[in-house]
């Protein structure tokens, strides 16, 4: 799992430190850039632990009420 999640996070993970680094300066608001930042680690995660990421679920639950 940890070593899939490095491969997915690729040079911004720091092996000295043991640390991921990611930035994000995709919207104008510091709030919404921490928000977007927590959602894509959430979604690295999933993807590292082999589970749908938490916005898949989401849908394949919408889509599961539809039917």
């Amino acid at each position: 799992e940890k070593m899939r999640l490095r491969c997915l996070v690729g040079s911004r993970y720091n092996v000295g430190k043991g640390e991921i680094r990611l930035v994000s300066t995709r919207f104008m608001n510091r709030g919404h850039n921490a928000h977007y930042l927590v959602y894509l680690l959430e979604n690295l995660v999933a993807e590292a632990r082999g589970v749908a990421a938490p916005s898949q679920q989401h849908q394949q639950q919408q889509q599961e009420a539809v039917a």
